[in-house]
């Protein structure tokens, strides 16, 4: 089965880029958004996204 579980996506258009973060989150994945520099005034959109080892799960009735 698939070990790696982060990586990078390059996602030019802003809509995209949101549906694909949040199906990610929604699936336990850790999002971020990152621009990166790919000349002196161009930049690319990535979505950055990794999924924990061991998710904790949080106990409301405390």
């Amino acid at each position: 089965m698939f070990e790696n579980n982060s990586g990078l996506l390059r996602i030019a258009n802003e809509a995209d880029r949101a549906t694909v973060a949040t199906i990610l989150f929604k699936n336990g994945y850790a999002v971020t958004p990152r621009r990166i520099k790919t000349g002196s005034r161009k930049a690319e959109m990535y979505v950055e996204y990794s999924r924990p080892g061991k998710i904790m799960e949080v106990d409301r009735d405390e």
